[in-house]
């Protein structure tokens, strides 16, 4: 008796309509589906995320650079060398807001993926800071007569280090839990810049040793970079 149920319901109902089916389930595909992420228009979308304080800082290297057309303060370079740990600081700790206040699951289920929007911070600071050191060495290398190559890489070696340092300390559970210890990595480079200032006296690195100083920070930094991006894949999945 049930099965003779079963066989009318089945000759009732009939069978689907194949093409008819196949269109339905893509046009829910592509209703459900999330839409294009264009990196850019990402980048723009997390400029406004981004606090002030990090594009005032930009400026006020800039103004520091500025002095040295004011009143050709021979000191204003050594000022600058040291004012770039604490650039590199508090660049670091923005890249990494979103784990400092618990954010990440949130960012995990809004448009952009919480790597993508950790590759667009990481991006956009970094771009910025490229500009703003540009723009100081060429201010400080015009206004002084030196070499605005050479000025780059006076501001680019300490702001490396800084970097390197903060993301080492940031793969420890104690940098995981004090997202300010950032600043204090800043200040030991600064202390270091100006110890390093004394010993000019007595040793001063040539341009020749000053770039490859600078060339081998600049690919341990993208290895760190890489691996901290690693570490927070596995954070991710």
């Amino acid at each position: 008796m049930d099965k003779e149920i079963s066989k009318l319901m089945r000759a009732y109902s009939g069978s689907p309509d194949a093409a008819k089916k196949d269109r339905f389930i893509r046009k829910v595909r592509a209703e459900g589906s999330k839409p294009e992420v264009c990196y850019l228009s990402m980048l723009k979308s997390q400029m406004g995320y981004i606090r002030p304080y990090i594009w005032i800082l930009s400026l006020a290297v800039i103004a520091i650079s500025a002095l040295r057309l004011k009143v050709s303060e021979e000191n204003v370079s050594l000022v600058l060398s040291c004012v770039m740990p604490f650039f590199a600081g508090f660049g670091f700790i923005e890249s990494f807001r979103a784990r400092a206040y618990g954010m990440y699951d949130l960012e995990m289920s809004t448009l952009y993926s919480a790597k993508g929007t950790f590759y667009a911070k990481l991006t956009l600071i970094g771009i910025l800071h490229l500009l703003t050191v540009t723009v100081s060495s060429v201010i400080v290398g015009v206004s002084g007569g030196g070499s605005i190559l050479m000025e780059g890489v006076s501001l680019c070696i300490p702001y490396l280090i800084t970097s390197i340092l903060c993301m080492e300390t940031e793969r420890t559970s104690f940098g995981r839990d004090n997202s300010w210890s950032s600043l204090g990595v800043a200040l030991l480079v600064a202390i270091l810049r100006i110890l390093a200032e004394n010993f000019k006296q007595t040793f001063v690195p040539g341009p020749a040793v000053l770039c490859i100083i600078l060339a081998a920070l600049a690919v341990i930094q993208a290895l760190e970079i890489r691996k901290t991006v690693r570490t927070e894949e596995y954070a991710w999945n």
